[in-house]
């Protein structure tokens, strides 16, 4: 049988010692796979051992298979914002299977979403201040300009494609009842 959900997740049996894994749901079990062997297979009737702890910000789960503690996140090893953003939303996807109507709060997603958008902010105006201040410094070396221009080009560049990335939201939809957490 085809797996309906799989993500690629590393996992531990208690606090030390991350792995790296495979979590499926294979009809209505989940299933952990790691190394070639299988880690834990779940029955539908036990997904309420499952625990979404608020540290992981939805991209963790926490269960106890058989007196085992295991920790799955769905955040890669060494993650960027980008792949670590990824890990919510997978973190999120599998929340909203494995328990219907519990998925986060839009009042969460909101407040992970403004940080990131600082976070870029702050990365494209930081980048474009040090590569202007290189480009324009009558000081410095031919390469050491052109290093600056190219960060300037990149800080502009990422601004105008995170600017047409960037959602619009009508007043209708923030202030919908159904979305309200």
């Amino acid at each position: 049988m085809a797996a309906v959900l799989q993500s690629e997740v590393r996992w531990s049996a208690g606090v030390w010692g991350m792995h790296s894994g495979t979590l499926k749901l294979v009809g209505e079990r989940l299933i952990l796979d790691s190394a070639g062997r299988e880690v834990f297979s779940i029955p539908k009737s036990a997904w309420s051992l499952l625990k979404w702890p608020r540290y992981g910000l939805g991209a963790t789960i926490k269960v106890q298979v058989e007196g085992q503690l295991y920790y799955v996140t769905f955040v890669p090893r060494g993650a960027s914002l980008a792949t670590w953003y990824g890990g919510l939303q997978a973190g999120k996807e599998w929340k909203a299977v494995l328990r219907p109507g519990s998925a986060p709060s839009r009042t969460q997603w909101a407040i992970l979403d403004g940080i990131l958008v600082l976070v870029k902010l702050a990365a494209i105006v930081i980048g474009l201040l040090l590569g202007l201040e290189l480009a324009i410094d009558p000081a410095a070396r031919w390469y050491d300009r052109g290093f600056g221009c190219l960060i300037v080009l990149w800080a502009v560049l990422s601004g105008w494609v995170w600017i047409r990335k960037v959602p619009t939201t009508t007043a209708t939809e923030v202030s919908s009842p159904k979305d309200r957490g």
